[in-house]
């Protein structure tokens, strides 16, 4: 059985912030929150997170620095989730490999699809590195079916 995926919300709307990382939890994600960029880009930097859901209008994240941040890893899927829509938010969010972008207010339900969406997305990206380095570490493919199959990925 594989570890629950480990997820960073960043909104600076408490009510929003606070329902929605109880809902994910009950779904049996871990959650951490973030009320400013700063914070959530402080966080990324001392954790690994399986996702971030970060609204784009919020303070400590002008310019949209903590979605460049979260795009510079290069493996980390977004989900943004906004109120103020735009067509200039939506191609940089584009521009950065945003997984999705939800207009609040959203049904739960449509941001879970989202969440379950981006989260076996990462996970098959995942396992196709590992059977990338394996391959190339000389292994068969019986030895990395095997080893797949022995760790539950």
């Amino acid at each position: 059985m594989s570890a629950p995926s480990r997820i960073l919300l960043a909104d600076d709307e408490e009510t929003f912030r606070s329902s929605v990382a109880v809902l994910l939890r009950r779904e049996g994600y871990l959650c951490d929150v973030a009320a400013t960029g700063t914070e959530a880009v402080e966080m990324l930097g001392q954790n690994q997170y399986d996702l971030l859901i970060t609204d784009l209008r919020m303070p400590g994240n002008m310019d949209l620095e903590l979605l460049r941040t979260a795009a510079s890893g290069g493996t980390l899927p977004v989900i943004v989730v906004t109120a103020y829509p735009s067509v200039p938010t939506a191609v940089e969010a584009i521009r950065c490999a945003v997984v999705d972008y939800l207009v609040k207010p959203f049904d739960f339900e449509e941001l879970l699809r989202a969440v379950r969406r981006a989260l076996e997305t990462r996970k098959a990206a995942r396992m196709l590195e590992s059977l990338r380095g394996a391959l190339s570490d000389g292994g068969t493919v019986v030895q990395i079916a095997r080893r797949a199959a022995s760790s539950g990925n």
